[in-house]
């Protein structure tokens, strides 16, 4: 149905995160779970920066990231987004 993901890098003290859900169980909430979860297993593990690349064109992940509290950077020369969300 879908998955998320964190990469922890702890010379950064940062976890990357990424979310895939299958187009059929699309826009069913499953996302918005997925990524919950991962923002509360960064901040068990007391990372100072949760962050993502997000295709530019995908505007219903860029929303959901804004929506829980993301902020986004604009990459238009390489065609993404970047959310974060800072801990400390």
């Amino acid at each position: 149905l879908g998955v998320g993901r964190l990469n922890y890098y702890p010379n950064l003290e940062t976890s990357e995160f990424s979310v895939v859900v299958g187009d059929p169980w699309q826009r069913k909430g499953l996302g918005t779970k997925l990524l919950k979860l991962c923002i509360e297993i960064a901040k068990e593990r007391d990372v100072s920066q949760l962050w993502g690349d997000i295709m530019a064109e995908n505007e219903g992940m860029i929303r959901l990231c804004k929506r829980l509290g993301f902020k986004i950077n604009w990459h238009h020369e390489e065609g993404i987004a970047r959310a974060y969300m800072d801990f400390e």
